[in-house]
């Protein structure tokens, strides 16, 4: 008894199939993981704010910005730790120190919209009251 035998532009065809498809399912696997960030948001939250209050900076909100956060996108750019230009005092472009740091997680993950340095929405009491008390859980001054 003879086996079944396929047209080889049938095994072509089914061939290139299953490349296609697993192309697809490796494109889709990658659009769907969360901004490339390797540590999870709470431990995210917990490394910055653990800075933030070892250092002694809990009673001053421009300190937020200085803290970075490693392998985490907070600014959601889609990109870990990437440094991002902004205008310096005379026009020319600086590098935003807290561009994946803690007061951008803040305001990205926490909704302290007032951490929007930069913007008119920047309100540094609002963003003391937001990120350093209650994101952070920083001890009474």
């Amino acid at each position: 008894m003879k086996g079944i035998e396929l047209p080889i532009n049938l095994i072509v065809i089914i061939a290139i199939a299953l490349i296609a498809l697993i192309g697809v399912v490796f494109l889709l696997s990658g659009a769907l993981s969360t901004s490339g960030s390797t540590v999870s948001l709470q431990a995210a939250t917990s490394q910055g704010c653990q800075e933030l209050i070892r250092s002694g900076k809990c009673g001053e909100v421009m300190k937020i910005f200085e803290i970075q956060i490693k392998d985490f996108d907070a600014n959601k750019n889609g990109k870990i730790n990437d440094p991002i230009f902004i205008q310096g005092p005379h026009g020319e472009p600086v590098i935003d120190p807290g561009a994946d740091g803690l007061g951008m997680l803040c305001k990205n993950y926490y909704n302290c919209y007032s951490c929007a340095i930069g913007t008119q929405s920047f309100n540094e009491e609002a963003c003391f009251e937001c990120c350093n008390k209650k994101v952070c859980k920083c001890p009474a001054l």
